[in-house]
Formats: structure tokens, C-alpha cells, sequence
């Protein structure tokens, strides 16, 4: 990364590509990142919901997640402010075909969450698909 970034910018989360056909090992040619910029860290709080490389074992529902994905990255923060959770940013690159599912399956699994569930929600990304209405 830009040194000069990383001294305005501090990064998040990160979340790489997952070679699922090849027992999810991630790869670093392609990664979703969440960059804050360094004077928003005195004013809120970050906590990462994604995981860079989640496991079956360990984070089953991510690894669901991005093995419907395709492997492609989807990396995602809480913003928190004075310990109150206040919106989650997420970052996707969702694959063409099942952008909808994908997406459906990303809040699903936030509303389950009873930290992340309970406030709104944005996602930005490279969708490559229309989404229906």
C-alpha cells in the first residue's frame, strides 16, 4: 500500500479473494478494503464484521458467504460511536449471477447478528448485475 495513504488513512478490514476451488486459500491479486480516514479514530470506533480469510470451522456463515461468491472479496466494519453501534459499511464485489442472493444473504446474516442487526446498513461494490425490485 501507499505509504503516503497509510498517513491519513488507517485500514480496517480486508477481506482477499478465497480460491474455494482449491480449499480456500486467499489470494492477494484481488481485496476488498476499508480505509478510515485517521481523524474520524477520535470521534468513533471500528469494528471489523468480515473476516480476511474465514475458515468453515470458524466462521462458517462468511465462508458460505463468499464460496456462493465466488471467492470475490466482501469486506465489512461496524461504526460505533461512544460504544453504540451506528451503521455497518460494507464493501462487495458480488459475483454476476447471484448478485441478489449474495446480497440477501449478506443482510440476512446481519439481522440475525444482534450487534449488527439493529442498525442500517450500506453496501457499495462492483455489482455487475441488475437487482430486482
Amino acid at each position: 500500500m501507499y505509504p503516503e495513504l497509510c498517513e491519513v488513512y488507517k485500514v480496517l478490514n480486508v477481506s482477499h479473494k478465497l480460491n474455494v476451488r482449491r480449499g480456500g486459500a486467499a489470494e492477494t491479486k484481488d481485496n476488498g478494503i476499508i480505509l478510515a480516514k485517521r481523524s474520524l479514530l477520535a470521534h468513533y470506533d471500528f469494528r471489523a464484521i468480515s473476516h480476511a480469510s474465514p475458515t468453515k470451522e470458524g466462521q462458517p456463515g462468511w465462508y458460505s458467504l463468499l464460496e456462493a461468491n465466488a471467492g470475490k472479496p466482501i469486506v465489512g466494519v461496524q461504526i460505533l460511536h461512544k460504544a453504540q453501534p451506528i451503521a455497518n459499511v460494507f464493501g462487495a464485489h458480488f459475483e454476476k449471477g447471484k448478485t441478489q442472493q449474495n446480497l440477501d444473504m449478506v443482510c440476512q446474516m446481519l439481522d440475525e447478528d444482534e450487534s449488527t442487526g439493529k442498525v442500517p446498513t450500506v453496501v457499495t461494490g462492483d455489482f455487475n448485475a441488475v437487482l430486482g425490485a
